[in-house]
């Protein structure tokens, strides 16, 4: 149903109308308002009045409110129920219309009386009420989220068309909640029945063969078997106790709102008892029976026992003790270790190791000058002077494995080296003269030998000197020249050094290393080029190592 609602013109001319009226009687007594709190209610209603034309509702609410808290009068308690409206809160538009009605009747002409009812008629149509009733007094009720009352509920609850969640709490009961949906007109009834909040669980405790025994609940004394009450969640002790008769100290988890029934067997009086060895893999048993290892706590009946405790490699311990009632037993138990004869081993003469023989590993590191420059290739077209060489320059890494027979050894070298030389040389240029040109030339080689070694004795310190005739192959590449000549040649490798470090252990070396190449021919056989080939060249340089072994 469309609403209609009070034009904006007539509302402003009725609360024109209102104040000017000066009718300020009320239904139920109310102080009267001092002029400064008329100014302020005046203020706040004319400030509502104007929100409310620029369709500030929320705002305009807050203004007409303030203004009846000031001062009492119907017309800004009407404008609130109009603002209420036009913000489609209908319950709320509705209960203000109806508390206007019922506190304002005597102050309100027949017109303004039919005006109201009739849009109590139309807001009717679009709200509907929920009556709540509940099982017990004191109840806070909400719907939404909005405080409802307090149970019982004077009249049904204003509520608008939709979904309405409902909550009915008390405090010590289990709160109620339902939703529903309503419509026009509609009036709804619910019954929230309250029970009463679990905070408890509950245990049932009975003898299994009927003997009389006394109940205790955490040491405390409940009553006779059988015997039931309620205990608080959580874990709790539980024991029998008779004339003569006892039952074990049982631990039981007692849960929220569950029953837990426990069966309990009396006997003889026991006492705790525990038994404590020095051996964690010690077997312990009592009156035959085998109850544990290393360490053994448990209930035992009054009256004398039989300890035995056994144990690999350790003698074993036996006695008898007495469990007293009312007193604890510890029997700590100190295991005696067997003694036994070492035996007598035949002497056989051990030679003593040799410190100077057997396998050595070295690695070492060199920085190589090459004294002598020889250029490498040939020069096309040469003149006189074309070819300047600098002093080349380089490395070397070198793996020895040998093994040492005193004084003498043999040497097996795994070797690389890099060299390179800054290069400087004649070439014909377009015009048809010579011009110099300078290139890096770059040198790979690989190096395999064999050879003898001396190495003296000594504690911390010995010398070393090698020699290692072998196999080098070299490549080498030029910034003008693509191609990638190598070389097959003799070689030899050559050091002294001195090692210093533990023999056998490991030991550093510093020294000098030195190697010889004695010329060769390029592997490269292209078409067209000139012939490559190399003159015997001599490299030498300090050098650093470790080594291993021997």
């Amino acid at each position: 149903m469309r609403i209609r609602r009070l034009s904006t013109f007539v509302i402003v001319l009725l609360c024109v109308l209102s104040f000017a009226s000066g009718r300020v009687a009320l239904a139920q007594p109310r102080a009267p308002a001092t002029p400064a709190q008329q100014a302020e209610a005046r203020r706040h209603f004319e400030t509502g009045k104007k929100l409310f034309r620029e369709h500030s509702f929320d705002a305009a609410l807050v203004e007409f409110d303030a203004a009846y808290q000031l001062e009492g009068r119907p017309s800004a308690l009407r404008n609130e129920a109009e603002c209420l409206r036009e913000l489609k809160r209908f319950a709320e538009a509705y209960e203000a219309l109806d508390r206007l009605l019922a506190t304002h009747g005597p102050q309100l002409n027949n017109v303004e009386k039919f005006q109201y009812e009739r849009a109590l008629g139309e807001l009717a149509q679009v709200t509907a009420t929920v009556e709540v009733r509940a099982s017990e007094a004191g109840a806070n009720v909400s719907i939404n989220g909005a405080p409802a009352g307090i149970t019982p509920l004077q009249r049904p609850i204003r509520v608008s068309i939709g979904v309405q969640r409902v909550r009915v709490e008390k405090a010590d009961f289990v709160t109620f909640e339902t939703e529903l949906t309503v419509a026009g007109k509609q009036a709804a009834l619910i019954d929230a029945r309250l029970t009463r909040e679990i905070k408890t669980g509950h245990l049932s405790i009975k003898e299994k063969t009927g003997q009389a025994i006394q109940i205790f609940v955490d040491d405390q004394e409940r009553g006779p078997a059988p015997w039931e009450g309620d205990l608080p969640p959580g874990t709790h002790s539980v024991q029998g106790r008779g004339q003569k008769l006892v039952t074990p100290k049982t631990t039981v988890e007692i849960q929220l709102g569950r029953t837990l029934e426990l069966a309990l067997e009396a006997g003889a009086p026991q006492e705790q008892v525990q038994v404590k060895t020095n051996i964690g893999t010690a077997q312990i048993s009592i009156d035959g029976q085998v109850v544990g290892r290393g360490i053994w706590e448990g209930m035992l009946p009054i009256g004398l026992h039989q300890l035995h405790v056994v144990a690999n490699g350790y003698e074993s311990f036996e006695a008898q003790f007495d469990v007293v009632e009312g007193k604890s037993t510890l029997e700590d138990i100190a295991l005696k270790q067997v003694t036994r004869a070492a035996p007598v081993m035949p002497h056989v003469n051990v030679p003593p190791e040799d410190p100077y023989r057997g396998v050595y590993v070295r690695l070492d590191l060199a920085f190589l000058l090459q004294p002598v420059s020889e250029p490498i290739g040939s020069c096309a077209q040469a003149v006189p002077g074309c070819d300047l060489s600098k002093m080349p320059v380089g490395g070397a890494f070198n793996l020895h494995i040998g093994h040492s027979f005193d004084w003498i050894a043999l040497d097996v070298t795994i070797g690389t080296n890099v060299m390179n030389v800054n290069r400087t040389f004649a070439v014909l240029v377009p015009d048809g003269h010579y011009a110099s040109q300078t290139t890096d030339i770059l040198s790979v080689a690989g190096f395999l030998g064999i050879g003898p070694r001396f190495q003296s004795h000594g504690k911390d310190l010995r010398f070393t000197s090698g020699a290692t005739v072998g196999m080098s192959v070299r490549g080498t590449q030029t910034a003008y020249d693509s191609r990638f000549p190598v070389y097959g040649m003799l070689a030899t490798m050559f050091d002294v050094a001195l090692l210093i470090g533990d023999t056998p252990g490991a030991k550093f070396m510093v020294g000098m290393m030195g190697l010889a190449e004695f010329g060769g021919t390029a592997f490269d056989t292209s078409s067209n080029v000139d012939t490559f080939h190399t003159k015997t060249t001599f490299a030498i340089g300090p050098m650093i190592g470790i080594q291993g072994g021997r």
